[in-house]
């Protein structure tokens, strides 16, 4: 009993074992084509972007450091290499050459990707609540530092009355003592 315990055991784990590295190279082709496909983006996004005039090239350089990539948590289009962040890329050239003006292709982006692609996004209803968390914030930070000193002068007030007291007192009972002491002495 214990033998085929084993023997199962080991049909078990071998059979594991083997599902897994069938696994693994399908998976192993997959990830291989995607980073070759990535690695051929990174290539072509290092070729400079060829604008008919000067003045588009200024353009897309501020506006993709204005655009946020929507693939990564915190960085510009101009600072990703994502596979989103190429393609909004050559987007961006396109729309530059078909003469469309900073606002429109904002305004495109915005529509696309939503308000995330913008770095700075724009006071509505939607965007209110991020807009005035921070204020909130010191506010409330505000509110528990005054809380605080409110508390700790009126702990300090309190501390220095009782000293006081307590002073008062001992100064009385010293002058009853020395009373007691000198109508003994009389």
């Amino acid at each position: 009993m214990i033998k085929f315990k084993k023997l199962a055991i080991r049909s078990m784990f071998t059979l594991s074992v083997a599902l897994l590295c069938i696994f693994a190279s399908n998976n192993l082709v997959a990830i291989e084509d995607i980073a070759l496909t990535a690695e051929q983006r990174t290539a072509e996004a290092a070729t400079v972007l060829n604008f008919s005039k000067e003045s588009y090239r200024q353009r897309y350089n501020a506006l993709v450091d204005e655009l946020r990539c929507p693939k990564c948590q915190n960085q510009n289009l101009a600072d990703s290499n994502a596979p989103i962040a190429l393609d909004l890329k050559y987007e961006l050239q396109r729309l530059l050459e078909e003469g469309n003006t900073d606002k429109e292709i904002l305004n495109f982006m915005t529509l696309r990707y939503g308000n995330f692609v913008l770095y700075q996004p724009p006071l509505n209803a939607a965007t209110s609540f991020l807009w005035l968390i921070p204020i909130a914030v010191v506010l409330i930070g505000l509110a528990i530092w005054v809380g605080l000193l409110r508390r700790f002068s009126s702990d300090t007030a309190e501390v220095q009355d009782s000293k006081t007291n307590s002073i008062r007192n001992r100064s009385q009972a010293i002058d009853q003592l020395s009373k007691r002491l000198s109508d003994r002495d009389e």
